[in-house]
C-alpha cells in the first residue's frame, strides 16, 4: 500500500510512488499562473453547521476558506512550505464504484508538478504495514486516480500532528506576512535583512530587529517572516517560534 508522509512535501518529489499512471509524462509538469482549479464555494449549511477557518493567503493573493481544524492545519502547512507554489482548497471530486469523495486540496510543486491531497481522517483509516495509518479505501482510490491520471498522496490525522510546531509556526508567523505588503519601505528594508544575514548566515530574530533599530520592529519581524515565507531565508521549523529563534540565509529552496 502506498502512502506518503507530509515531511515528503519539504523536499521535491514525494519518496514513494503514489498512483503515478500517466501522471509520469508530461501532464504531470507545466507552468502555470493560474491554478486549473477553483475551490467549490461552500454551502450556506457548511458556513451556519461546520467549523469554519479563512484567511487571506499571501501566496495564492485570495481568500482562502476550510472546514475543520486538520484541513486549517494542512493549509497553513502548504502556505508556508516554500516548496509548493500553489495550492486550492476542494479542488475536485473523485469517483470509486463505492462512493464520491472529495479531495483536500490540489498543489503544485516549484518545478510544476501537480498532485492532489486527500486528508484521512482517523475514522476512515486502517494500521498499516508502514507504522503509519492508510484510507481504509486506499487501493480502490489510488486505482480512481490513476484512471483520472492525477496523483494522489494521502495525509492521515497523525501525520499533521507530527507537524505541530510548523503549523504553531505558520500560525504566528502568518499575520506578518499578510501584513507586509502594506509597508512602502519593504523592499529597501527586505534588503536590508537579505544583506544582514549575508555577512551573519545564522542570527536571531532578535538580533535582526537590533541591528535595524533604525525601523519600526515589527516592520522588520514582518519583512523576516515574509522572506521565511518566500524561501529565502529558512527558520529551525521543529522549535518553537520565540525572538530567540534562529533565522538562517540560504533558506529551503533546493
Amino acid at each position: 500500500m502506498t502512502y506518503t508522509c507530509l515531511a515528503d512535501l519539504y523536499h521535491g518529489e514525494p519518496k514513494r510512488a503514489v498512483a503515478t499512471s500517466a501522471m509520469d509524462g508530461d501532464p504531470a509538469i507545466r507552468s502555470l499562473h493560474t491554478p486549473p482549479f477553483k475551490a467549490r464555494p461552500l454551502t450556506r449549511r457548511e458556513r451556519r453547521d461546520e467549523d469554519l477557518y479563512a484567511f487571506q493567503s499571501p501566496k495564492g493573493r485570495r481568500l482562502v476558506e476550510v472546514l475543520g481544524v486538520p484541513t486549517f492545519c494542512l493549509a497553513l502547512l502548504l502556505e508556508f512550505n516554500p516548496q509548493i507554489s500553489a495550492y486550492v482548497e476542494r479542488p475536485r471530486t473523485l469517483g470509486t464504484p463505492a462512493s464520491r469523495l472529495e479531495l483536500s486540496f490540489w498543489i503544485q510543486d516549484r518545478q510544476g508538478r501537480e498532485r492532489f491531497l486527500l486528508i484521512v481522517p482517523t475514522a476512515e483509516s486502517l494500521p498499516a504495514q508502514s507504522g503509519r495509518r492508510t484510507h481504509r479505501r486506499a487501493e480502490a482510490l489510488l486505482e480512481a486516480a490513476s484512471a483520472a491520471s492525477i496523483q494522489l498522496l494521502f495525509i492521515s490525522e497523525p501525520d499533521l500532528l507530527e507537524q505541530r510546531a510548523r503549523i504553531a509556526q505558520a500560525l504566528r508567523m502568518l499575520p506578518y506576512v499578510q501584513d507586509v505588503q502594506r509597508l512602502p519601505h519593504r523592499l529597501y528594508l527586505r534588503e536590508r535583512v537579505l544583506s544582514l544575514l549575508a555577512t551573519n548566515p545564522r542570527v536571531r530574530f532578535s538580533q535582526v530587529e537590533h541591528s535595524l533599530s533604525d525601523f519600526v520592529a515589527s516592520d522588520v519581524r514582518a519583512v523576516v517572516c515574509d522572506l521565511i515565507h518566500q524561501g529565502d531565508l529558512a527558520l529551525d521549523l521543529e522549535a518553537t517560534l520565540t525572538m530567540n529563534s534562529i533565522v538562517n540565509a540560504g533558506g529551503r529552496h533546493e
